[in-house]
């Protein structure tokens, strides 16, 4: 069973590589998806981070406020490191669990892990094949701002990632996207049968 990590800063596509790839039968597991399953409402990490941000971050209905928490997060590169020490450790395990439980049912099938943060944590250690999808800044941007992010949050989280160069160099695989999506299909084809065969 091949364990493949699909990294990438924002707006490079990573997620559409990640959807490309289920097409093609992978399991994913996607860390965003599991971020906003650990911060529940009533959950451990949910009180560790209003305990941390205070009770503005929460909505009436008590779920977390996630744009007020980035509004906070992504100013502040002390925060963003307070918030990742609360968040990722149980985001990892819960990827790991995953993986395990996938392993044990399913062992013949691929898992793609899709993650912002993979190349900076001990996720890193979970994939046995690294790719890295990159695409310029200013295409990126764009995507974000079609997403409805404002300038300004965009070039705010923007600022905060692992440069596109560091993550390419633990790169096993290096997906360009800056064209189309049916040009990324190709791409994705093409690197799915060089590492799975078909």
């Amino acid at each position: 069973m091949l364990v493949l990590g699909v990294t990438g800063g924002i707006g490079s596509g990573k997620s559409a590589v990640a959807e490309l790839m289920a097409k093609k039968g992978a399991e994913t597991i996607d860390a965003d998806v599991i971020a906003r399953r650990v911060v529940a409402p009533g959950s451990q990490i949910l009180v560790q981070i209003t305990n941390e941000f205070g009770q503005d971050i929460l909505r009436e209905d008590d779920t977390l406020d996630r744009k007020k928490l980035a509004d906070i997060v992504f100013n502040d590169p002390l925060k963003l490191k307070i918030l990742n020490k609360i968040t990722h450790p149980v985001i990892i395990d819960s990827i790991r669990e995953r993986i395990e439980k996938q392993r044990s049912s399913l062992p013949d099938k691929e898992i793609v892990v899709d993650a912002p943060l993979l190349v900076e944590t001990e996720l890193l250690s979970l994939v046995d094949i690294l790719i890295v999808v990159v695409a310029n800044e200013k295409i990126c941007l764009e995507r974000l701002l079609k997403k409805g992010y404002s300038h300004e949050d965009a070039m705010a989280r923007m600022r905060v990632q692992t440069p596109p160069d560091i993550l390419v160099k633990h790169a096993d695989y290096v997906i360009e996207n800056e064209g189309t999506l049916d040009e990324l299909k190709e791409k994705v084809d093409e690197l799915w049968e060089k590492i799975v065969g078909g």
